[in-house]
Formats: structure tokens, C-alpha cells, sequence
């Protein structure tokens, strides 16, 4: 017999607005990517404001879940403003954490609101998950093209970055300065064969905008680094460490780590992002294949029956 694959259990905390004209894409194809992998067991999503209002993240997962043909996976509504502490999404994250102590990774993509809500919830979360990875922050200024880079997750609700950063747990941060090291341009088009066309299009869509508003060919799989840190650990290097962060710097999205422990880890090197791409692309194929209409057999040469 061949060897069993060990899985490792995650919940998303998103704030995906994909589909929706003008909003970017990375969260949904974040879930695509964690849903086309066979080593990754999705427990749940829970959704937060940012991107847009939460009621329409939960309606733009619940799509997206469809399409992928896994309404199995609970989805949870959470935080719609900064603060906003008692949700399901609070409880969600506490109660799955406390039933797998030192099981489940929490990939946060959007602002950190639901994950501190949690803790909120529970004064025991941060020991009993294994691990939160988050995408948000910069160390310093940073520009794309021809407007600023600008920050959107930790500088939304402050507080809960704060609480999150200096809560102990062991918590893996993604800035801007290594997300930019995953790009995706117009030659990586080629990847997408085989893949759901909505899916397809919303990525060109967002290449395109990219390209009016910022004038460069490319986009970057921000919200990619903390699922890609489960499954290619190996592919990080090089990280700025600390336990605690700086609350008047985390109201501008700024990352200011202090302290000799090493709760919180800020990854600066991504190595192999071509097989990187490649490997990303195959998990959005399986997840969410092309569905080319069947066709008729008197088109393949065969007479219709009489």
C-alpha cells in the first residue's frame, strides 16, 4: 500500500470580494488554491468586512463554494466593522481551536477583527491553535507603479492587529516586501488553461485594472503567501522576528516587531516563484476545472438517430 498523505486542517478568514467590479481577487483565489489541494482539509470560512461589506463576502464565497462544488464547507459570517467582537465567526474560530488544541492553522487574509474576537471569545485560543498566518503590513514604504503600495488589513482595525501580534501565539506575518516577490504577469496567462473561465476572467479583469491604475503588466498573489506557507514552508527564508508590535505603527499598516522571542515570525525571501506559480495554477485547476460544453454526437461524425 502507498503511503497515506498527512493533511493539515485550516480555516480561512477572508474577506473575498471577487466578482464584484473593481474589488481584487487574491482571497478567492487563495480558497481555489487551498481547495485544490489534496494535503489541505478546509474545517470552515469564516468572512470579515475590508474588501467590501461582509454580507456581500459571505455571498461572494458562498458562489465561489459552489462553483467549486464543495457547499459542504461551512462558511461563517463575521466582524462587519472594527470591534466587532461577538459573531459566529468568533465562536467558530474559538470552538474548532479548542476541539483541535495544536491542530489548526488560521489563514487570515483580511483585517485581523474575527481572529481577536476569538480570543475575546475564548482567553485560551491563541495557545490551542497551532499557528495564524496573516497577510497585511509593510516594514517600509512601498510603491507599484506609479501610485504607493498602500495597506488595507492591519491598519483597518488596529487594535485587533495589535491583540493579534502580541496575543503569544505563533504567528507567521506576510508584508507587502515579500508578497511583491509573487507575481503574476501577463506571460503567466499561459497557466490558466484548463481552468473555470469566470475564474480566468476575473484574474484578466484584474490584471487589466492593474495595468490602467498603477501601469505595470502585473499582479501579486498577496493573500497566496499564508496558504503557501503550509504546504512550501521550504520556499521562505530570512525572517524579522519579535513578540510584540507597535499599536501607533499598526494604525498606518507599519510593522514594528520588539522583544527577544520569536512568537511572531515576518518571512523576507520567497525563493522558486516560477514552480511556485505552476504548482498554485495545477490547485486552481483541480478545484475549479474548465467546463467546456459536451458535444453532440452527430457533431463528432455521427448521424442523430432517426
Amino acid at each position: 500500500m502507498g503511503a497515506i498523505a498527512m493533511t493539515t486542517t485550516v480555516i480561512l478568514d477572508c474577506d473575498n470580494a471577487c466578482g464584484l467590479p473593481g474589488r481584487d481577487v487574491d482571497d478567492a483565489l487563495t480558497l481555489a488554491y487551498l481547495l485544490g489541494r489534496e494535503d489541505i482539509e478546509v474545517a470552515g470560512v469564516t468572512c470579515v468586512f475590508g474588501n467590501t461589506d461582509v454580507v456581500r463576502v459571505t455571498q461572494q464565497t458562498e458562489n465561489l463554494l459552489r462553483s467549486a462544488g464543495r457547499p459542504d464547507i461551512r462558511l461563517i459570517p463575521g466582524a462587519a466593522r472594527p470591534g466587532d467582537n461577538d459573531t459566529p465567526a468568533a465562536a467558530f474560530l474559538a470552538q474548532t481551536a479548542a476541539a483541535h488544541p495544536g491542530e489548526l492553522i488560521v489563514l487570515a487574509t483580511g483585517p485581523l477583527t474575527n481572529i481577536a474576537a476569538a480570543a475575546a471569545y475564548d482567553p485560551a485560543f491563541f495557545a490551542n491553535v497551532r499557528a495564524i498566518h496573516c497577510m497585511g503590513g509593510y516594514f517600509g514604504a512601498q510603491q507599484i507603479g506609479l501610485r504607493p503600495a498602500g495597506e488595507l488589513n492591519l491598519s483597518a482595525d488596529a487594535a485587533a492587529a495589535h491583540a493579534v501580534l502580541n496575543g503569544g501565539a505563533q504567528v507567521r506575518l506576510f508584508v507587502t516586501e515579500v508578497c511583491r516577490q509573487l507575481p503574476f504577469r501577463l506571460r503567466d496567462l499561459s497557466l490558466l488553461r484548463g481552468i473555470d473561465t469566470r475564474l480566468v476572467r476575473h484574474i484578466c479583469s484584474w490584471l487589466a485594472l492593474y495595468g490602467i491604475s498603477r501601469g505595470v503588466c502585473r499582479i501579486f498573489l498577496w493573500d497566496l503567501l499564508p496558504a503557501l506557507y503550509v504546504t512550501h514552508p521550504d520556499a521562505f527564508a530570512s525572517a524579522v522576528t519579535g513578540a510584540t508590535a507597535d499599536i501607533d505603527a499598526l494604525r498606518h499598516g507599519r510593522v514594528i516587531l520588539r522583544g527577544n522571542r520569536e512568537t511572531v515570525r515576518a518571512p523576507q525571501t520567497l525563493s522558486d516563484a516560477a514552480a511556485l506559480r505552476r504548482d498554485i495554477a495545477a490547485a486552481w485547476r483541480a478545484a475549479l476545472p474548465s467546463r467546456r460544453p459536451r458535444l453532440h454526437k452527430h457533431r463528432l461524425g455521427h448521424a442523430p438517430a432517426a
